[in-house]
């Protein structure tokens, strides 16, 4: 006599397609075979695209926006990609402390890779660090709808469908750690810069960060705390650089973002130092707009999501 399915079992069924193989979820259900999920599943129009995966992670890391994957979205932008069955971080090994983080915050339980590699175009060695996903056939969607991360994506890359102004703010935080830079000039100014192949989507960050912050103080001589910008291209890439006071009111505000940052970058010493006069020198300058009081006043109410594997 066939064992009638009940609403709980259908809903397990439900849950654990796509996260186990058939074979594997007979442990999870008293009194039924293999082939019994099987042709349940068919009924119900499910389709099981579970794939053995060697390591552990979290698969849906990417299909919810928040502030932690909204930074390794815009991380992985800058020196990320996704094919077929892989995604793939690779960057500088003084910068490997990325890449485990990003095992920490997806759950991840492969290796990092260390090795050296030659320069582009160049006979000297590069130390380089790579950590590779695989079976992410759960992420690609999620990874291409969310944060425009898709394979090739080097000279079409486009903005993020993101909505929210932290995520927004987080995602660019990220890509700033991967593709762009904050120091200090010989002049004593602060600078921040972005590159990228796609002007649409270094456009893109331009237009975000002149809404969240307005031009300047008046380009002063005596103290170098210009508040220029510059939007050119150089070889096959697009740029752009914030300086002075302007530059500085940025890096001020986003480096207090409570999530991971690259400290080289962020907390430089000298900048930060910098940073400081120019804050007793004008203090009105670095009020915060009530746009940005805002986003002060959601982060500091914000909570990280929990990791699943």
């Amino acid at each position: 006599m066939p064992k009638y399915w009940t609403g709980p079992e259908i809903n397990k069924l439900k849950e654990l397609m796509g996260k186990m193989s058939f074979d594997e979820m007979t442990k999870q259900f008293v009194g039924r075979t293999k082939m019994s999920l099987v042709h349940k599943a068919e009924k119900l129009e499910l389709s099981n695209n579970y794939r053995f995966r060697k390591h552990l992670f979290d698969i849906n890391f990417w299909k919810t926006p928040n502030l932690i994957n909204s930074y390794f979205g815009g991380y992985a932008a800058a020196d990320g990609y996704i094919n077929h069955r892989s995604f793939v971080f690779s960057l500088a090994s003084r910068d490997a402390i990325v890449l485990e983080k990003f095992k920490e915050v997806c759950g991840f339980t492969g290796d990092i890779r260390h090795y050296q590699r030659k320069n582009y175009k160049k006979e000297t060695l590069k130390s380089v660090s790579t950590l590779i996903v695989n079976t992410v056939y759960h992420w690609k969607d999620d990874l291409k709808n969310n944060f425009g991360v898709v394979n090739k994506k080097t000279l079409i890359l486009q903005p993020p469908n993101l909505t929210n102004n932290l995520l927004i703010l987080a995602y660019i935080i990220g890509y700033i750690d991967g593709d762009g830079w904050i120091i200090l000039k010989k002049d004593n100014r602060p600078i921040l810069g972005v590159v990228s192949g796609s002007y649409d989507f270094i456009f893109w960050i331009k237009q975000v960060l002149d809404k969240y912050f307005p031009m300047g103080i008046r380009k002063d001589k005596r103290n170098k705390i210009s508040q220029g910008t510059k939007l050119g291209k150089k070889k096959n890439c697009f740029y752009f650089v914030f300086s002075g006071s302007r530059a500085a009111k940025m890096i001020d505000f986003l480096r207090r973002f409570p999530i991971f940052k690259l400290d080289r970058k962020w907390n430089n010493p000298a900048v930060l130092a910098r940073i400081e006069e120019i804050k007793i020198q004008y203090p009105n300058f670095f009020d915060l707009s009530p746009e940005l009081q805002s986003i002060k006043d959601q982060l500091s109410a914000y909570q990280p999501p929990t990791v699943q594997i």
